[in-house]
């Protein structure tokens, strides 16, 4: 049987499979290689769906395919992308959805948004760095910067006085997104939190993945704003999958179990910090030099300075909150156990929101 020839009509009704519903996703032919950035497992992934998004031929879109679902063979997303590329080929509508994704009425409105979720790392300049780091001390060897908004995790390491973004991987978070207020409401908290311990992959059950990392949560913030629940880890997905749609957990954050064990090399508990932002401000290296000696400088440091027994002053993180316009500055005990302030904007000043050890905010 006689291929039939690629015709345009058929390729702008596979891209308006995620033009669906108001999705489009923001790729650009000119969007920079991120080669400094470990590649994630989700690269071919992101490939397909730009060949597909810049209008390329259904050969190529085909092709990218056809290589993600062969590099993830338990990947939904790679299989939908196939199946419209060949569907287009055959002249046929790829906006029809496969009889095994028509019986679940969901299943496509998932697959779409987490095509868009992956695209959006294009949206982030190659070597920017983030606002929402502004110092990391000698104590924190890397921060895993969580952006909901992205479904994102950037892993950070601490280089002398500067950060650097050295991996990235998609996440998902809370089925009811972010800011989790209660135990039970299916949301992620939004904070600075710390990797407390691991637990081995053996201890749990086949859900949580290779292995989990729990987390601080509620932290010092959260009691004084009375927030609860517990049990946020990061942890990664059951074996007979690759990943799940952007807002699918109960409140932790979720990565795939290639990454989760890609991942296990940077976070460390004692010496990693997770920042779960929706979003933060990329800036390029010099902006964000600047950025961060004006936010130091601003910082009333009497105000929280503290000296060790050698009497040299201790060295501290801090991270900006800016969708709250907190300021957390933290430092780690000599347990290992972290201690945190937080200030707030206010006038045009930083003011002592909440002081350590303090359950009261100002």
């Amino acid at each position: 049987m006689k291929r039939k020839p690629v015709v345009g009509a058929s390729l702008t009704r596979l891209r308006a499979v995620f033009v669906c519903a108001g999705v489009l996703l923001s790729l650009s032919p000119t969007s920079p290689a991120r080669a400094e950035v470990e590649a994630s497992s989700d690269q071919a992934l992101r490939q397909a769906i730009q060949s597909i998004q810049l209008g390329a031929s259904l050969d190529q879109a085909l092709n990218a395919a056809r290589q993600a679902s062969q590099s993830l063979p338990k990947s939904n997303l790679a299989h939908f992308l196939q199946f419209q590329a060949y569907t287009s080929m055959a002249g046929g509508d790829p906006t029809v959805a496969p009889p095994t994704v028509k019986a679940n009425p969901e299943a496509t409105r998932e697959l779409v948004n987490e095509a868009r979720a992956r695209a959006k790392l294009v949206s982030v300049p190659a070597g920017s760095l983030p606002a929402a780091i502004v110092q990391l001390a000698p104590a924190t060897d890397t921060v895993l910067l969580v952006e909901s908004d992205r479904s994102r995790v950037w892993v950070l390491a601490r280089r002398s006085d500067r950060v650097e973004v050295i991996a990235s991987h998609y996440v998902t978070v809370g089925q009811q997104g972010v800011g989790k207020e209660r135990e039970g409401d299916r949301r992620t908290p939004l904070g600075v939190y710390r990797i407390q311990n691991e637990i081995a992959g053996a201890k749990l059950t086949d859900f949580y993945g290779p292995y989990a990392l729990p987390l601080d949560y509620p932290n010092t913030l959260d009691r004084a704003r009375a927030k609860t629940g517990s049990g946020i880890w990061v942890h990664g997905v059951p074996s007979d999958r690759y990943a799940r749609p952007p807002l699918a957990s109960d409140g932790c954050v979720v990565l795939a179990n290639e990454d989760l064990l890609a991942l296990r090399k940077y976070a460390k508990p004692g010496r990693t910090t997770v920042l779960v932002v929706p979003q933060t401000t990329w800036l390029s290296p010099t902006a964000w030099r600047k950025m961060a000696a004006d936010q130091l400088a601003a910082l009333p440091q009497d105000g929280f300075q503290k000296t060790s027994s050698n009497g040299e002053p201790t060295r501290y993180s801090v991270y900006h909150l800016e969708a709250e316009q907190l300021m957390a500055v933290e430092r780690i005990d000599r347990r290992g156990q972290p201690i945190r302030e937080y200030w707030k904007r206010d006038s045009g000043r930083w003011v002592p929101y909440l002081e350590a050890n303090s359950a009261a905010l100002h």
